[in-house]
């Protein structure tokens, strides 16, 4: 018996000449603003929004399921990322305004120090933000202070010590995301190999624990979650 054909897939509507322009736009911002992540997100999200939701994020966040105005944009305008970073860029657009577009008041944070608190409410979020600019925190510090953050409001039994538990774990991170560096200098200081690299492990195993402790806590701080 013959094999069946398998399902083509879901043709695209071409683009409009006001999305080809658009498409276009946004491969502009992506090559000029290239260095200056945030600001280059922030505005390929904006182009985005503005052009396929007439501006409005409350229709960004009402589109039917099966919208694939991402996808279109993506493919048929030929853009250098995929739909799922497009969607990250529009996040960060929308915690721009947000943050009535403050993002660019924190020179020294990435991305992915944003895209941490756009869980939290505006106020606890911009406290942690100038925290992490103040401190230059790394992502994973701010990740903790975060999941921190939202046991603070937790009627967990056991709040207090999963508390001291995150701030025992940023104060490790702290010494883990400094491993290169004192690596680094232990090999400049003219130290042999041997004594190196058992200091370059045991940081690279705190780093994974860390990591593993992270993900539990972060889960006990969800609703409904019994320490």
């Amino acid at each position: 018996m013959p094999s069946k054909p398998e399902p083509a897939s879901q043709a695209l509507e071409p683009l409009s000449t006001s999305q080809k322009h658009v498409a276009q736009q946004i491969l502009q911002a992506h090559q000029e603003l290239k260095g200056r992540e945030v600001a280059c997100d922030v505005k390929i999200g904006e182009l985005f929004v503005a052009e396929f939701f007439g501006g409005s994020l409350d229709q960004w966040h009402q589109r039917k399921s099966g919208d694939l105005s991402l996808e279109r944009i993506v493919k048929l305008g030929s853009l250098p990322f995929g739909t799922s970073a497009l969607r990250q860029k529009v996040e960060l657009y929308e915690l721009s305004t947000r943050l009535g577009g403050g993002l660019l008041a924190y020179p020294d944070l990435e991305a992915a120090h944003f895209r941490a608190i756009s869980s939290l409410p505006l106020e606890p979020g911009q406290t942690l933000l100038a925290q992490a600019q103040a401190e230059r925190w790394t992502t994973r510090q701010l990740e903790s202070a975060v999941a921190a953050s939202k046991l603070a409001g937790s009627p967990d039994a056991n709040r207090q010590l999963l508390l001291d538990l995150h701030r025992a774990m940023a104060s490790m991170r702290r010494l883990a995301d400094e491993k290169a560096g004192l690596v680094a200098d232990m090999n400049l200081a003219g130290l042999p190999q041997e004594h190196s690299q058992p200091v370059a492990a045991a940081l690279d195993a705190l780093s994974k624990a860390l990591d593993g402790l992270h993900g539990f806590l972060d889960s006990q701080a969800k609703p409904g979650k019994k320490a």
